[in-house]
């Protein structure tokens, strides 16, 4: 299990009794995005205990007691635990390590939301998504820096196989309308899923639309070159596959509009009869979706993806 800055910074803070209680529930919340629910449900309940009714605790508990991580074999073994040591710390810490797939059930819901993250170690678990009601929320992550597209630990191998996979998960969550939202490489990842898993709408921000492995994209893009060096072939241009398909999902792609790359990707699949363009006015930034949920705008353009 590799222990990054972030990971290390997210057990000291939840497992210190020496922390202020801010930062602990911090480091309980930095847990829950990196999958580690097990522990995060250890440190709320031990902190209901102690601190009473905190309402940053009680939505955390409400949150926690949602979330799991898929685990399909050869994942599903409950003694894979692992004892780490975290700077700061007394003792070692017990560990189930996470898959890349995170679930959050509504009960007898029938919508589903399928959250793709940029890459990096935690999940895109952007609280309106959680918020949502009658509705489950998947949430990807991509650790391996390939834009979701060669293979997630806990669906699959290949894209071939994690279609398959997320297939059977909305099937057992007896979902039957499907939602998909990404951010930059999950963005891509997202447009294109939802080619393959019948979605009804796309919520995409900051989106690549466009990836090939010639040295000028390369160079401007230094993100793509994992994908070009392990698997070139998948490799696409979204642009076509949405043209050439008989029946596209409804698109939101929202952007900065001082963002030139942003920019250039989004423009690119404007003409489109399935496609609208959200920009966030004078924004430079490639986060379009913290911007919007920093002013109160990211709930608006979740409401309009659920009613395609």
């Amino acid at each position: 299990m590799v222990m990054t800055r972030a990971i290390s910074k997210a057990f000291f803070n939840a497992y210190s009794e020496n922390q202020p209680i801010r930062a602990r529930l911090e480091g309980v919340a930095d847990l829950m995005r990196h999958g580690y629910i097990d522990n995060a449900w250890e440190i709320i309940q031990s902190l209901n205990q102690t601190q009473g009714q905190l309402q940053p605790l009680e939505w955390l508990s409400w949150a926690c007691d949602r979330l799991e991580i898929l685990r399909p074999p050869p994942y599903d073994d409950p003694n894979d635990i692992e004892t780490i040591a975290v700077d700061g710390l007394s003792r070692g810490v017990p560990v189930r390590p996470p898959t890349d797939v995170m679930i959050a059930r509504s009960w007898a819901a029938t919508r589903v939301i399928v959250a793709f993250g940029g890459v990096g170690e935690a999940f895109w678990s952007v609280p309106p998504f959680l918020e949502v009601p009658n509705c489950h929320l998947v949430m990807l992550r991509d650790t391996t820096r390939l834009f979701h597209v060669a293979g997630i630990e806990g669906l699959g191998g290949s894209y071939a196989d994690c279609v398959a996979g997320l297939r059977r998960v909305i099937k057992k969550l007896g979902a039957t309308q499907v939602f998909v939202s990404g951010n930059s490489s999950g963005g891509y990842a997202a447009l294109r899923y939802a080619l393959d898993i019948e979605a009804r709408g796309v919520l995409a921000f900051s989106p690549f639309t466009r990836l090939n492995a010639s040295e000028e994209e390369l160079a401007k893009f230094p993100a793509v070159r994992p994908l070009s060096r392990s698997r070139p072939e998948m490799m696409e241009d979204l642009l076509p596959l949405y043209q050439s398909h008989p029946n596209p999902p409804k698109v939101i792609i929202v952007y900065g509009d001082k963002h030139p790359v942003d920019t250039e990707h989004a423009l690119r699949m404007k003409d489109l009869p399935n496609v609208a363009l959200e920009p966030v006015h004078g924004y430079d930034g490639h986060h379009a979706w913290a911007k919007l949920l920093e002013e109160n705008k990211f709930r608006p353009l979740l409401k309009q993806l659920l009613a395609f």
